[in-house]
């Protein structure tokens, strides 16, 4: 190849720059950026357009249910049932769309559920006295998602004690 009169191996770096550009060729393809790329155009179609009518149905709806127990309800629905409908990435897009929804539903957990989520961690808990308060007094002094997490960990400390 010729660039200016000169054979391309010949030229060099700084003699390139923007008055002066290289031949297309003798750049790598992953160091430019074409300025007139048409993935760069605003009606250039997403990958969700892309999709069939029911992954997009599905996935809107996910995306605007409004509290934790619709969200649950679908969750149940779909449930096994997603991966015969839809592709492995159609359905690894709903459910992180799931997760997200459900992360942005689920209220902060407040100062006290907290400090008790941290002292069921501490290891030398006594389950028994722990699973008693959960079932009788927490109910009373933690949201129902955050006396979810304290019985996960509850049931993940079980798991790991051998009866």
């Amino acid at each position: 190849m010729i660039f200016d009169g000169k054979p391309i191996d010949q030229i060099s770096d700084d003699e390139i720059d923007a008055d002066h550009p290289a031949e297309i060729e003798t750049i790598l393809a992953d160091a430019y950026h074409l300025l007139d790329d048409p993935r760069d155009a605003e009606d250039y179609p997403t990958w969700e357009s892309l999709q069939p009518a029911s992954f997009r149905f599905e996935l809107s709806r996910v995306r605007t249910l409004k509290t934790l127990d619709d969200l649950k309800a679908w969750s149940q629905s779909q449930y096994g049932k997603s991966s015969d409908k839809f592709t492995k990435p159609q359905t690894q897009v709903l459910w992180d769309a799931y997760k997200i929804r459900k992360a942005a539903l689920t209220p902060p957990l407040s100062a006290f559920a907290k400090k008790v989520i941290k002292r069921l961690s501490e290891p030398g808990v006594n389950i028994r006295r722990a699973k008693y308060w959960l079932y009788n007094e927490a109910p009373a002094k933690l949201n129902p998602t955050e006396l979810a997490n304290a019985w996960q960990i509850i049931k993940a400390k079980e798991a790991v004690i051998p009866a």
